[in-house]
């Protein structure tokens, strides 16, 4: 019986340290595909503006997601194995309410983020073609390239 439980202990502290890994790695799979913009100017006066892909920041953003309810899970699996009666249920009845709310913050943020960045978007090509910044080519392009500054 001794030996189960450290196997299962073992088994949950791997879960715990791949969730952990996948929220620190997420963020630099988006920094991964980035682009330099030699168009628009940093906007902390630096004069060095990367530009991340909407599929790059959606596989990054449900990553974190997955990776954020995997340590939940975890917790939850930790709380039955050590807790015993009411109290355990209890604590696993919170924790499936956060995981509820985790989904619900994590689909509303990614979709306002999105939706914001489409209209800046959309708002920086009207300029760049009101001042004829662009070439015919690059005007025709622009609306394809789905480019925003997110991070």
């Amino acid at each position: 019986m001794r030996q189960t439980g450290r196997k299962l202990l073992t088994g949950q502290a791997g879960c715990n340290l791949f969730f952990g890994g996948l929220v620190v790695i997420a963020p630099f799979v988006f920094s991964a595909f980035q682009r330099l913009d030699l168009v628009q100017p940093a906007p902390d006066g630096s004069g060095v503006s990367y530009d991340g892909t909407a599929w790059a920041f959606l596989v990054s953003s449900a990553v974190t997601l997955w990776a954020v309810l995997g340590e939940v899970w975890v917790l939850m699996l930790l709380t039955w194995e050590f807790l015993h009666g009411p109290v355990a249920v209890a604590c696993i009845a919170v924790l499936c309410v956060v995981e509820v709310l985790v989904l619900w913050y994590g689909q509303s943020s990614i979709r306002s983020v999105l939706k914001i960045l489409a209209k800046a978007q959309a708002a920086r090509i009207q300029a760049a073609e009101d001042d004829a910044k662009l070439t015919e080519e690059q005007k025709a392009l622009a609306p394809l390239k789905l480019r925003w500054n997110v991070l």
